[in-house]
């Protein structure tokens, strides 16, 4: 699991930025690709509003949404080029910690998921405990992944 990053506005730095967010993951996700001797599991933690064609005109965020779209479109490109390495990228948008006021919870579930959640639907799918999942994961299939996950690990 890679989730090295943040939101452009957490590095004032562009190229800073660009370098901890897009380079870094793919230094490292194109060393496993050609170095792991059977199938490996990536998953990418990435961002809602991430956009892979680079073309979203909205202003809020719009560095951190097409880098991070940038990041999710080459590593597909290099799963693709790697058959036992697949990608997952997930999307959660808000992440709310674990222990939550329940009305907050109530409030932000249509654009949240606690910390436990995507951390659970994260290590099923990176170990496949989860059914097969898409390439990218957006947070309603999070949500549903993370109770999958909960449910093989009770039995």
């Amino acid at each position: 699991m890679w989730t090295l990053g943040g939101k452009d506005s957490d590095i004032r730095d562009p190229a800073r930025y660009e370098r901890v967010t897009h380079t870094f993951t793919l230094a490292l996700a194109s060393r496993l690709a050609g170095a792991t001797p059977g199938p490996f599991t990536f998953c990418y933690l990435s961002g809602m509003g991430a956009d892979q064609t680079e073309s979203a005109r909205l202003p809020w965020q719009r560095l951190t949404r097409h880098l991070k779209g940038r990041t999710e479109k080459d590593l597909l490109a290099l799963a693709g080029g790697h058959p036992d390495f697949a990608v997952h990228c997930f999307r959660p948008s808000g992440i709310l910690p674990r222990e939550v006021n329940p009305a907050a919870r109530l409030l932000l579930a249509p654009v949240a998921i606690r910390v436990d959640e995507l951390a659970g639907a994260l290590v099923g799918v990176a170990a496949g405990a989860t059914p097969p999942a898409p390439a990218v994961i957006p947070r309603s299939r999070i949500r549903k992944l993370a109770a999958t996950g909960r449910r093989r690990a009770s039995r």
